[in-house]
């Protein structure tokens, strides 16, 4: 099982609305992928979490930057990382946030760029 463990749950000092939509979907959704299609590959976890955090807006400002973010600690607790230019990141995130890309779109995305982790 993929280590998921950047889960935010309430009793680690979240917000009593992190039990809430768009907090529910955005932190729960990845579990609820692997617990119950055991098939998820790591880019489609990763994907969900990028997905939500980027979709459901739950900050103010930086959700585009958290949800990248989110993705690559998720890929790099598993020993990956994504290489790509930070142009074409961009880009991406964009997108995303603007409901031109899907969650399967984005999972297809890392899986192309998706690359062992190296400690340089």
């Amino acid at each position: 099982m993929p280590y998921m463990s950047i889960c935010c749950e309430p009793t680690a000092g979240c917000p009593a609305s992190a039990t809430r939509p768009p907090w529910n979907r955005l932190w729960h959704a990845p579990r609820n992928k692997w617990a119950y299609g055991r098939t998820a590959t790591l880019p489609a976890l990763a994907a969900a979490y990028g997905y939500g955090q980027a979709r459901n807006h739950p900050y103010r400002d930086g959700n585009k930057r958290i949800a990248f973010l989110a993705m690559a600690i998720l890929l790099g607790l598993n020993g990956s990382e994504i290489d790509a230019p930070e142009e074409e990141v961009v880009a991406l995130m964009l997108k995303l946030a603007t409901g031109r890309l899907s969650e399967a779109a984005l999972a297809k995305w890392i899986r192309l760029h998706l690359i062992p982790y190296t400690d340089s």
